[in-house]
């Protein structure tokens, strides 16, 4: 009980002082290459940027892979 409470006294403390909303916004472009035969695998590529109100940009590139199932 005790560690609940002390828990529950820090958070309520904190979330005081987060008073400011943490705002990002990014743009991103995706590329998806399906291969020939139609399989149910693509391959995946996203890039772009970002910045938040605190002041922080930046840029990120993202590779993967992506299977769609029979029924979508």
């Amino acid at each position: 009980m005790k560690k609940f409470l002390f828990f529950f006294i820090i958070t309520l403390n904190l979330s005081a002082f987060a008073s400011q909303k943490y705002e990002l916004n990014g743009s991103f472009k995706e590329i998806t290459k399906t291969l020939p035969d139609k399989s149910s695998f693509s391959s995946l590529n996203t890039f772009g940027a970002f910045s938040d109100n605190i002041g922080n940009i930046g840029k990120y590139e993202c590779d993967g892979i992506r299977e769609a199932f029979k029924n979508g």
